[in-house]
C-alpha cells in the first residue's frame, strides 16, 4: 500500500506451508523495517513436481523501494527455525536459520547456518513487482547492502 494514499501498489500470492517459520523484521538506520519472509519457489523448467522439487525462498522487503522484493536465499532442507538478528548495533544483522528433520520424533541431521544480510543481499536476485524502475538490480542490491540495522530499544 502507498503510504499516504493508502492505495494498492501490487500484489503477489506467495504460498507457504503451515507452521513455517513466521517473519521478521529489523530496524533499519532511518528509522524503517526490512522484512524478512519465507514463500515456496517452484524450480523453473520443472514438468511434474516431485516431493523435493520445491525450495523455500526467503524474501527481504524494504518499504524505501516498495516495487521491490529480493530473494536472498533458496533452501530445500526442512526448516525448524528461523531468526533475524542484530549482530553489531548500527552495522550488521543476520539470518540464522536451523534445518532438520520434519518431525521432532525422527532421527537425523541438525544443522544451524548464519548468514550475514549484507551477503545475502549482494547475491540476492531481485523480483520487480511493479514496472518502470530506472535503478537496475545491482544498483538494487547495492542500495539495500548498505542499509544499517539498529536495536528497538
Amino acid at each position: 500500500m502507498h503510504h499516504s494514499t493508502g492505495a494498492v501498489l501490487w500484489i503477489l500470492a506467495l504460498p507457504g506451508l503451515p507452521g513455517y517459520p513466521p517473519s521478521a523484521s529489523l530496524l533499519t538506520a532511518d528509522h524503517r523495517s526490512a522484512f524478512f519472509f519465507w514463500g515456496l519457489h517452484e524450480l523453473v523448467g520443472a514438468n511434474q513436481m516431485e516431493p523435493g522439487d520445491t525450495q523455500h525462498s526467503l524474501y527481504m522487503f524494504h518499504p524505501t523501494l516498495p516495487g521491490v522484493l529480493l530473494e536472498l536465499a533458496n533452501v530445500s532442507a526442512n526448516i525448524v527455525a528461523f531468526q533475524a538478528a542484530l549482530l553489531e548495533p548500527g552495522r550488521h544483522a543476520a539470518c540464522i536459520l536451523l534445518t532438520g528433520p520434519a518431525s521432532p520424533d525422527a532421527p537425523g541431521l541438525v544443522s544451524m547456518a548464519k548468514h550475514k544480510v549484507q551477503d545475502l543481499i549482494l547475491s540476492s536476485r531481485v523480483v520487480h513487482l511493479t514496472e518502470g524502475g530506472a535503478d537496475s538490480d545491482q544498483d538494487i542490491r547495492d542500495r539495500l547492502s548498505r542499509l544499517r540495522y539498529r536495536s528497538e530499544a
